[in-house]
């Protein structure tokens, strides 16, 4: 065999480094735009659960306040962040029980249900704002004076996760 022979380029079906390195660059950014791709994904669809977590938190709250609100038969304090009253929770007729004694009020960010037998529940944390505002028997705003005068209590809860906010309040 002739040095010429042995020299010569193959013909046969192989392949180069650089075909290989270029195959392998091309891989990985096939992978990387994949792995991006999920990252959004699972981004997304944790965002969408953690709103749908507070909203679930927030209107929980909203029940158990309007069901015990609307048995309210003595409010003790009305501000915007505080709402106190005695209700009748157990159907007796009596508000003597120290359980029937409430107060919703925001505390640091936390919407807080308080009564005497269980202090200091905190029902939403981190919230942005919790605004009480009260109308009269006459359907006036009332801001203050005779608590006995209060006949609707609207509640509004803000809370903030990530880039969006989200409020809610009862129906009257």
């Amino acid at each position: 065999m002739s040095r010429s022979q042995r020299c010569a380029p193959h013909s046969e079906g192989g392949v180069s480094l650089f075909e290989v390195l270029l195959a392998v660059g091309l891989f990985g950014l096939l992978l990387t735009a994949i792995y991006e791709s999920a990252l959004i994904g699972l981004r997304t669809v944790n965002a969408a659960e953690e709103r749908q977590d507070i909203r679930q938190q927030l209107a929980n709250a909203l029940d158990r306040l309007t069901r015990e609100a609307s048995a309210a038969s003595n409010v003790r304090d009305a501000t915007s962040t505080r709402f106190r009253f005695d209700a009748d929770l157990d159907g007796d007729g009596s508000i003597e029980n120290p359980e029937q004694r409430i107060d919703y009020e925001l505390e640091s960010g936390d919407l807080m249900r308080d009564d005497d037998q269980t202090p200091n529940v905190t029902l939403v944390r981190d919230l942005t704002s919790v605004t009480f505002t009260y109308t009269d028997l006459n359907g006036n705003t009332w801001t203050s004076g005779d608590e006995d005068d209060i006949r609707v209590v609207h509640v509004t809860i803000s809370a903030t996760r990530g880039l969006e906010t989200v409020t809610t309040s009862p129906i009257n």
